[in-house]
Formats: C-alpha cells, structure tokens, sequence
C-alpha cells in the first residue's frame, strides 16, 4: 500500500512538472510562418494604368501638332495662289473651321480613349485592394494560430497541475488512512457514510 501511495505521488510531481514545462513552451511559442507578401506587379500595374488614365491620349500631343502644321501648311499656300485679300480671307476662314473640327475629333477619340482606360484602372485598383487584404488576413491568421496555440497549451500545462496537486491530496489521504485506519473509520461513522469503509 505504501508502494502504490508513493508511486501516485511520483506521478502527480510528473504531471505538476509536465504541466510547468508546458506553460513555458507555451512562453516560446513564436512559429516562422511565411506571411504573405503583395505581389507588387499590382502596385506597378495600378502606377501604369493611372498615368494612362491622367494623362493625355498616346499620341495626342502629335495629333494637335499635326493638325496646326496642316492649318499653316495650307494657309501658306493659300497666300501664294490667292488673287485678292477677300479670297484669303475665305480660304482662312474654311481652314480654321477643318482646323476646329479636327480638334473636335481629337477631343472625341480623347474622351474614348479615357472611357475605355477607366475600367482598366478600375481593375487595376481592384487588384491591388486584393493584394492587400491578402496581406491582412495572411497577418491576422498568423496572430490568430499564435493565440490558439498558446491557449492549448496552457490548458493542457494547467491541467496537468491541478491534476497533480488533486493527486498529490488524493495520495494524503490515503496515507492518512493507512497510518491511522480507526480514526478514518471514527469519521465515517460520525457522518453517517459508512458506504466507504
């Protein structure tokens, strides 16, 4: 009987030990985990898409040159065959208004343009929102994986203490009883449960 109080005892110290070593594992607990990264081909494809967006049509600048190069061309060479100043003036007159009408193209295929780079910028937005809530929640995973962990345990490690400890009682008592059974029994019969003895 004495073999078996002390051998409950020397399990009860292990588990009060296991339970220590594992509130400090618990302490350690600071895993490598590979957080996730922006992939920052989203970020340089929202930067193209925007200067495509603000800025002015390819090809844009040339166009308005060419088409002032065009009214002067002309108009020079309206000068050289014109016979009077009233016919200049005429010849003027219809070049500024092609002139005023290309620019008016220019302006159309300009607001086209914009139009349709507004969705690739609107995708080019929702991707690099994308790329940044998988950051975040790649972020708040490793937190919550940390915590669970943890949690377990020290569950586990306080368990194992307050196991220990009963069974360390638990082991008192039976020492007692074997030590001195006529008082345990003196008890039982003093409150009337005599189921134990």
């Amino acid at each position: 009987m004495v073999g078996g109080a002390i051998t409950s005892g020397l399990g009860a110290l292990g588990k009060i030990f296991a339970g220590a070593k594992q509130n400090r594992l618990a302490n350690q607990i600071n895993p490598f985990f590979q957080q996730y990264q922006k992939n920052p081909l989203a970020q340089e494809n929202l930067a193209v898409n925007k200067n495509m967006f603000y800025g002015r049509m390819p090809g844009a600048q040339r166009a308005e040159s060419n088409i002032m190069q065009s009214q002067s061309n002309l108009f020079s060479n309206a000068q050289r065959g014109a016979t009077d100043s009233s016919q200049l003036l005429a010849v003027g007159s219809g070049l500024q208004g092609g002139t005023n009408e290309a620019f008016s193209n220019l302006a159309a295929a300009e607001g086209q343009s914009k139009a349709g780079l507004l969705t690739n910028l609107g995708q080019a937005y929702r991707g690099a929102i994308s790329e940044g809530d998988k950051a975040y929640e790649s972020m708040a995973q490793k937190f919550q994986m940390d915590n669970q962990a943890k949690a377990a345990l020290r569950q586990s490690g306080m368990q194992n203490i307050f196991g220990g400890i009963g069974d360390i009682g638990a082991g008192a008592m039976q020492f007692g009883m074997l030590k001195d059974p006529m008082k345990y029994g003196n008890f039982l019969s003093k409150t009337g449960n005599s189921s134990l003895t």
